[in-house]
């Protein structure tokens, strides 16, 4: 079932790839980007954690949090994601505990549309940064979801992917951090 804004954020309590626990209530006080990927071998899911890489220290300067769950066991989430070496948790999630709680879905238009038709630029991208891998442990049927989570843990943002790699996109994500700032002038 999907999740909208406005409703509270679903609470759960893990631990990311290096062991260390992670408790989404700890994030209360916080603007948080709860974004999940499907497989941490895919290159255009590890494309997404290489652009919020080289975005964290403005995202986090604008007071953002991120939090990035994959689908896939923590052995391979450390291979892909986990060696450009995020300043954020990753969570290997492979029994989908996570993904169920905040309604992820699959689906196989999703998946021809982005393995085929329509990212190709992004396909290309990944290919020269030599991210991700040609075999996974996750379900290449996933798609992306992503959550902003205001400081109340109240979903603020709702944005289940349309394909296999549709996020919400940076931009958008700025823009959200600039309306709380905007009002508190």
């Amino acid at each position: 079932m999907r999740l909208t804004a406005g409703q509270p954020a679903k609470l759960f309590t893990t631990t990311d790839v290096t062991g260390a626990p992670v408790t989404l209530a700890d994030y209360r006080g916080r603007h948080t980007l709860l974004t999940f990927l499907r497989s941490a071998a895919c290159p255009l899911c590890s494309l997404r954690v290489h652009y919020l890489i080289e975005r964290y220290a403005y995202l986090q300067a604008r007071g953002l949090s991120i939090i990035a769950v994959f689908e896939t066991s923590p052995e391979t989430t450390m291979k892909f994601a986990g060696s450009q070496h995020p300043p954020f948790p990753l969570i290997a999630n492979p029994t989908l505990d996570l993904y169920h709680l905040y309604g992820s879905e699959l689906g196989i238009r999703g998946f021809i549309y982005g393995w085929l038709i329509g990212r190709h630029k992004e396909w290309r991208e990944a290919h020269k940064l030599r991210l991700g891998g040609l075999r996974s442990d996750g379900n290449h049927l996933r798609h992306p979801a992503d959550f902003l989570i205001g400081p109340d843990l109240t979903i603020e943002r709702a944005y289940y992917g349309r394909d296999i790699a549709d996020h919400l996109p940076l931009g958008t994500i700025e823009q959200y951090l600039d309306v709380p700032l905007v009002a508190a002038r």
